[in-house]
């Protein structure tokens, strides 16, 4: 697929398309390895979708694509919800659905969660995910390496990545701050943020969408800078954070987050050089290096060597 933005193509058809994304970069800065088995390069590479993503998939469509849900997903019936999911008569109706199924429970439970977030002074209210796009997925170059990204909904001063998440018991807002450093939003942003100027620079022939879509991408390519976010909900309870990552407030998490990236590509580089797309990427044994070291070590275990020092 040529590189360019589309406002309408199907998930499906994004994910199909080989090209270096954010998982791909945190893969990478994790394991080049891990990275070409994980991703479609590999051969027997099959793709595993827990409940977790499945969930977070209905929320997205739920608060971006609301009147999409129909098209792709069915709730359960009444004259089944009684039934074992083992039995034979849940089996036969299962068998014939063409939607996604979604069990009664999970669907009551996200459809009261937002409804409460959509009262007075709540997230949903704040009408944050109008005027825009959702799911506009970018296709570019940088560094010479071809990437993507497909972002979650897209104005014209801003863009924002939605993300349902598992608070665990802990207070929301300070989950949400590490949520955000643990699992790398930082840098999945600036990407998104790498994109869009990309994005800002292709020719009219490189849009694809309908008039009123390539309206508003002539317009929003005169913005000078939009700004990053993410919008946090909690699965538990109807609980909501709105983030706003820059520069200006971030310096140096922002400078990381250029850095991972460009370490990320750097990586994918040297590793395609090496063994190209269809041999595996392995890394090599560090027989130079084979002693443990103290300093190879988390702080805790300092922590502990002190308390058996002070005993």
């Amino acid at each position: 697929m040529e590189n360019g933005i589309y406002f309408d193509l199907p998930e499906e058809e994004y994910f199909k398309e080989q090209r270096l994304d954010f998982s791909g970069i945190s893969a990478i800065l994790k394991s080049p390895t891990e990275y070409w088995f994980g991703s479609r390069l590999n051969p027997n590479f099959e793709e595993k979708k827990t409940p977790a993503f499945f969930e977070g998939k209905i929320y997205h469509t739920c608060v971006l694509e609301n009147e999409k849900f129909s098209e792709r997903y069915v709730i359960e019936p009444k004259s089944i919800r009684s039934v074992s999911r083992k039995s034979q008569a849940y089996r036969a109706w299962a068998q014939v659905q063409k939607k996604q199924i979604v069990t009664f429970d999970l669907a009551e439970n996200i459809a009261n969660n937002l409804l409460y977030l959509s009262r007075p002074g709540q997230v949903l209210d704040s009408k944050i995910f109008e005027e825009g796009y959702p799911e506009v997925s970018i296709f570019f170059e940088y560094a010479g390496i071809s990437c993507k990204a497909r972002i979650d909904y897209i104005k014209l001063i801003q863009f924002w990545d939605l993300k349902s998440v598992n608070s665990q018991g802990q207070n929301f807002s300070d989950w949400c701050k590490k949520y955000f450093f643990k699992y790398k939003t930082f840098i999945q942003l600036f990407i998104y943020r790498e994109a869009i100027a990309a994005a800002k620079g292709f020719c009219e022939n490189q849009v694809h969408g309908n008039n009123e879509q390539v309206k508003f991408w002539r317009e929003w390519r005169n913005v000078t800078d939009i700004l990053p976010g993410v919008v946090f909900i909690n699965k538990n309870y109807p609980q909501a954070e709105v983030k706003i990552f820059d520069e200006e407030h971030c310096p140096d998490l922002y400078r990381l987050a250029r850095g991972q990236f460009q370490k990320g590509i750097e990586i994918f580089k040297e590793y395609l050089n090496k063994y190209g797309l269809k041999k595996a990427w392995l890394e090599p044994v560090d027989v130079d290096n084979l002693f443990f070291k103290d300093e190879d070590f988390p702080q805790s275990f300092a922590e502990i060597l002190n308390l058996v020092g002070e005993n």
